[in-house]
């Protein structure tokens, strides 16, 4: 994982940057929604590129969900490393 990050930085900080931006559109769809205000039809282009950087909550979530994901992977790979029955079993019932 790491090896991908540091060969092809782009499309992860690309990836990075509209998962945060789409996490931010739908904190101020929701938020503007329970005003009865039509988000999507006031906005302007400007206002979707820069929802991530006007709400810090977007950034938090997008971390939270980054961290967890990593935390998972790692329990996961100590698991597999750990009990090589787990690992069996994980993959049979994947169907792999």
């Amino acid at each position: 994982m790491k090896n991908f990050i540091s060969e092809h930085p782009t499309p992860v900080l690309t990836l990075s940057y509209f998962l945060v931006t789409a996490i931010g559109v739908l904190y101020s769809f929701f938020f503007y929604r329970e005003f009865g205000i039509s988000f999507a039809q006031f906005a302007d282009l400007s206002d979707f590129l820069l929802v991530s950087l006007v709400e810090p909550s977007s950034i938090a979530i997008f971390l939270v969900v980054v961290i967890f994901t990593f935390l998972a992977f790692q329990l996961d790979f100590l698991a597999r490393r750990k009990w090589s029955g787990y690992g069996r079993w994980i993959e049979n019932s994947m169907g792999g």
